[in-house]
């Protein structure tokens, strides 16, 4: 059975009737229960089911993923050893390559140092020939020159000993000894000045007598004195009293203490320090004392610092 619905009637230009659209009986319906399985009722007539388009703000499904290929964004698994790092330094028993440059020396100050100030005091200077058996912490002066003179008017110098004699019916001899004061250090105060003189012999009749010794001019060299008067004496230093000579023997040495005769020299601005030593008060004496020239410790002018 087929009913007449009545749905549009629409005018035609060349028509002039209305029309009408035929509807089948088993479609119309009041639920969905009415129609067949696939269908649903719409607006009281069943229809087939159709997927109904996404919303306008739906997010449209992600592209398939390729399964052969991990995601741009994964992570890629940790390595099983870890980069080198670049200022890693070497294990310490590493040697170094082949071609390692040697280690460089000290590096020298740079130019610009500052220099000592050109008014600074030079250190003394040293004895070319240091003297032997200088004292530890002593300064001790060799003499620049040294010789004898006799009472004929000779000299002799260069020779192993300066001989000091004194006899009742011959010639004396009286020896001189020289020392440059411009070695020693500046501004020291002495202790103590001995001049230390070396017996290589000794031979006297009866009492041996004094020995003197006297500060004499220091304006001579032993290169100079052939010819010439020997020094004038300036002042006494000291005597040697009999029971001292009595116990010199080869071997033994004298030390005179000059401290006073080099302090008033050190003040007077002299450049050296001469002494003149003879005998006196015996009927013969002869000595012998080592001179600069002999091969050994010479006689010494020994000075120690202190108070």
């Amino acid at each position: 059975m087929i009913r007449l619905r009545p749905v549009v009637c629409l005018l035609a230009c060349a028509l002039g009737a209305c029309a009408f659209e035929a509807t089948r009986d088993d479609l119309l319906c009041d639920d969905d229960e009415a129609c067949e399985p696939g269908q649903v009722c719409l607006e009281g007539m069943c229809q087939e089911m159709s997927t109904p388009p996404p919303a306008p703000d739906a997010a449209a499904p992600a592209p398939a993923r390729d399964a052969t290929r991990p995601p741009a964004d994964a992570a890629s698994p940790p390595s099983s050893a870890p980069p080198p790092r670049p200022d890693a330094a070497p294990p310490p028993d590493a040697a170094p390559p082949p071609d390692a440059a040697p280690p460089q020396p000290d590096a020298a100050p740079p130019r610009d140092a500052a220099a000592p100030p050109p008014d600074a005091t030079p250190p003394p200077r040293p004895d070319p020939f240091p003297p032997q058996g200088c004292p530890a912490g002593a300064v001790c002066l060799a003499p620049t020159d040294d010789a004898f003179h006799t009472e004929t008017g000779q000299w002799f110098a260069g020779g192993p000993t300066l001989e000091v004699v004194e006899v009742e019916d011959g010639p004396e001899r009286e020896a001189f000894l020289r020392f440059d004061l411009t070695r020693l250090p500046p501004d020291v105060r002495w202790r103590t000045v001995r001049l230390v003189l070396l017996v290589e012999g000794a031979e006297f009749i009866g009492d041996p007598g004094t020995i003197r010794v006297d500060v004499v001019d220091d304006d001579w060299s032993e290169a100079d004195v052939f010819g010439q008067p020997p020094p004038a004496d300036r002042y006494r230093v000291l005597d040697v009293p009999e029971a001292v000579a009595r116990t010199l023997r080869p071997g033994t040495s004298l030390a005179l203490d000059c401290r006073g005769a080099a302090y008033r020299a050190l003040r007077e601005g002299r450049a050296a320090l001469a002494f003149g030593i003879e005998a006196r008060d015996t009927d013969g004496v002869r000595w012998r004392f080592r001179s600069k020239d002999a091969g050994g410790p010479p006689p010494l002018l020994v000075l120690e610092r202190g108070g």
